[in-house]
């Protein structure tokens, strides 16, 4: 049997029993193949969770309650340390009651219902909204008021909506993992 090299240009007789053998062992490799894949996914599932909305697979190395436990202590040094320097929070805004009754009526809807969801609303100028991930949710004032602030409840519900969504995708853990990642990398 003659096969003909592209790169040389050279034609090298082999034997029938060198291509059998060649052959042989590739599909013994491609049988393996599949058994590591098999081992790799097993593995897979041991370290990665499902996203709980898209049902894809992610890797977060932290836990539920371990994102639980670490917004809560972040939300609590937060209030803690607005009220410590006079920033009203909350109940001492006027729209409080107006966030609190977009958020609820956002609540009964939400991904991932067990979390002990919050909303906190806190006076800073910074047209912002962010969350801490395990159900913790920040809103400053700076984002409701004029002369660029949202101004119906669709809006705030949008925005709203939008961090409980990073919550159910459990972004906040998701990004922990990838920083402490790159840090062993490096």
């Amino acid at each position: 049997m003659k096969i003909i090299t592209i790169i040389t240009h050279q034609t090298v007789n082999i034997s029938k029993a060198v291509v059998f053998m060649v052959t042989g062992y590739v599909l013994l490799m491609l049988s393996g193949c599949a058994s590591i894949d098999r081992g790799l996914m097993n593995v897979s599932d041991q370290i990665s969770s499902k996203d709980p909305v898209t049902g894809k697979r992610e890797i977060n190395l932290t836990s539920e309650k371990e994102e639980i436990d670490r917004a809560t202590d972040f939300t609590n040094k937060m209030l803690s340390s607005a009220k410590q320097k006079n920033i009203k929070v909350d109940v001492d805004l006027p729209e409080w009651p107006n966030v609190q009754r977009v958020f609820n009526s956002l609540r009964k809807v939400v991904h991932r219902q067990h979390l002990p969801w919050e909303i906190h609303l806190i006076e800073n100028k910074s047209f912002n909204a962010f969350t801490v991930g395990g159900g913790k949710m920040f809103v400053y004032t700076g984002l409701l008021r004029p002369p660029h602030g949202v101004i119906s409840d669709e809006e705030l519900a949008a925005v709203i909506g939008h961090e409980m969504a990073h919550v159910s995708a459990r972004h906040a853990s998701e990004q922990q993992g990838k920083l402490l990642i790159t840090a062993l990398a490096d």
